[in-house]
């Protein structure tokens, strides 16, 4: 019986569109078992991740689950869906597996009896206040653990701050002068964001995308800061980990 692509509100809704794509049912199940979750965005990209790790994405349009339904999406376009499928699922299994891990079933959650707009403000987007701390020296934006968290730029002396961290994705930013500013992004998932970063200014160069700015105004400045930060957040899951820093104190430890 062919699945119903439109009840898209299914736990299983992203693994059965899968298997409308001809993936291998036995991956499906194992990837399951180990406790990989696919979710889809609000772009209609699947997201495939375990915990807080996103191990790539899948775009898929509206108009290729469209001809899907209908039966008449070509050969090569439903191989090329199903190559893709298969090549991040079989990563998500193989990070699971790594060390001999076990899955466990996740722990409820203290705020599963509220009502959705109070978990979703409570679970998704973490806006640190003015009291957070940060682990000290640098290390690489991609492996950065907090907010605040200065981490190492193309030049060795930049000092960049860590100001928002979205699944497979962190942001930072030097700030060079009261009103000029540099943008950097890293992460596991960056291709999926390069539209949004791209949009916003950013140039991808391989392992990460940069760009540098000019603000009229500290306000614009603080403004700009929380725009790209909501802007490459908006498409994730909606349960899905988010922070964003407050960004007057980020400006504060970029400039110290």
């Amino acid at each position: 019986m062919p699945v119903d692509l439109t009840t898209s509100t299914s736990k299983d809704y992203a693994f059965n569109l899968m298997a409308q794509f001809g993936v291998d049912a036995k991956l499906i199940a194992q990837a399951k078992s180990l406790g990989v979750v696919a979710d889809q965005n609000m772009s209609g990209s699947i997201l495939i991740k375990k915990g807080g790790v996103v191990h790539g994405t899948v775009p898929v349009k509206s108009q290729a689950l469209t001809l899907l339904k209908q039966g008449t999406l070509g050969p090569s376009s439903k191989a090329a869906f199903k190559g893709q499928f298969e090549s991040v699922l079989s990563k998500a299994v193989a990070a699971s597996q790594k060390d001999g891990e076990v899955a466990l079933p996740p722990a409820p959650s203290k705020f599963a009896k509220l009502k959705p707009a109070a978990k979703l403000v409570e679970t998704i987007v973490d806006i640190d206040d003015l009291t957070s701390s940060a682990p000290s020296g640098k290390t690489k934006l991609a492996s950065a653990t907090a907010l605040y968290q200065s981490v190492a730029g193309t030049s060795p002396e930049a000092k960049y701050v860590v100001f928002a961290m979205i699944p497979g994705l962190n942001l930072a930013a030097k700030i060079e002068s009261d009103l000029d500013f540099a943008l950097r992004a890293e992460g596991i998932d960056l291709s999926s964001y390069k539209p949004e970063l791209e949009g916003f200014g950013l140039k991808v160069k391989g392992g990460y995308a940069s760009g540098h700015f000019h603000a009229s105004s500290q306000d614009l400045l603080i403004k700009a800061l929380g725009a790209v930060a909501a802007l490459v957040a908006a498409d994730v899951p909606f349960d899905a980990p988010v922070k964003i820093a407050n960004m007057k104190k980020l400006i504060k430890e970029a400039q110290s």
